[in-house]
């Protein structure tokens, strides 16, 4: 019938063309087209607050910190691993040369 009709099938692409952002984005998932657009769009302000403030950059601002916070985060816990393997390398290799019938006395 579709060939009769002269209908072909039309593959969609995983990405499109973002206006807003002028990129491309994902069609859907992670950082999709108009994600921004669906979590921002208003902002809370608490009663005693200055209604004249800058929220929305304040809330960013605050992300931007934990992102911060994350990474030094993990920069310090793949140190902490590394030296912990550097550790345990050094005391095999103690038990090693004590191992031997000498006891390590020859031993570099």
């Amino acid at each position: 019938f579709a060939k009769k009709k002269g209908i072909q099938k039309k593959k969609r692409g995983r990405t499109i063309w973002d206006e807003v952002a002028k990129e491309w984005r994902p069609r859907f998932g992670y950082k999709k087209v108009g994600s921004d657009k669906e979590q921002n769009w208003v902002v809370e302000v608490p009663e005693n607050g200055d209604p004249y403030k800058d929220w929305l950059g304040e809330k960013e601002d605050g992300k931007k910190e934990n992102v911060a916070k994350n990474e030094l985060k993990r920069l310090q816990n793949i140190s902490k691993q590394v030296k912990d393997k550097s550790d345990a390398i050094g005391q095999n290799v103690k038990q090693a040369h004590k191992s031997t019938a000498s006891l390590g006395k020859f031993q570099d």
